[in-house]
């Protein structure tokens, strides 16, 4: 993938993030976001591999503060500090990915039972 499409694709995600989190307090739109979410992480996962899927991830929703280090190297040297980092370090990982397979969807009957042990767990 090119740097300026692995770019312009951040920036939409995290544009688009921005309008679910303005909406989010009037409308719940996470049922509809979700699947969206779902889907583009999975296609991350296909073409990049699940490690670097997970550091795409983690830059874009755990890292608040771009201008902070938030990963290290074996040596504590800090690494990724930027777009144009993770992007090499998502194409390295690309070369040496196993092909992603998608975990099964639940059927209903196993919804049903997690969504009983939830109200379990938060009823004690």
């Amino acid at each position: 993938m090119k740097l300026e499409v692995f770019k312009d694709i951040l920036d939409r995600i995290r544009k688009a993030d921005a309008v679910v989190n303005v909406l989010y307090p009037m409308v719940d739109v996470t049922g509809v976001t979700d699947e969206y979410v779902s889907v583009i992480e999975m296609m991350m996962k296909c073409y990049y591999g699940e490690d670097a899927a997970d550091w795409i991830s983690s830059y874009l929703y755990d890292l608040k503060d771009h201008n902070n280090e938030w990963a290290w190297d074996k040596d504590g040297k800090a690494i990724l500090n930027n777009e144009d980092e993770l992007w090499a370090y998502c194409e390295e990982l690309k070369m040496s990915k196993k092909e992603y397979v998608p975990a099964p969807l639940m059927t209903d009957e196993q919804r049903a039972e997690l969504m009983e042990e939830m109200k379990k767990a938060f009823l004690k």
